[in-house]
């Protein structure tokens, strides 16, 4: 890649795929806090990245949460990503509370 003055951008994916990877978890963690099941965490998890790879959810779509399309990284994608990640640590937060109250 080197010889041929390739630039690949490392550091740009490897951030995009540990937001990603964390998008998914926190989707996970947020279905599953608020279903009391474990399962439905993984699926819900499993059922987002299988709607993707089949693609259900499309590129185009607003629903589609990873910012590498057709192989460049856009911004807007990635802003949507990280304030939904935000977001969904918000939730998640807030679920923790509330069961800890009822308890």
């Amino acid at each position: 890649m080197l010889c041929n003055n390739c630039i690949f951008p490392f550091w740009g994916y490897i951030t995009v795929t540990i937001l990603y990877a964390v998008f998914l978890g926190l989707l996970g963690l947020v279905f599953s806090q608020a279903g009391s099941n474990v399962i439905i965490g993984y699926l819900s998890a499993l059922a987002y990245w299988s709607f993707c790879q089949l693609e259900i959810i499309k590129e185009s779509s607003i629903a589609y949460m990873f910012p590498i399309v057709n192989g460049t990284l856009e911004i807007q994608k990635l802003v949507t990503l990280f304030l939904t990640v935000i977001i969904l640590l918000g939730v998640l937060l807030a679920l923790i509370k509330y069961s800890i109250r009822r308890i």
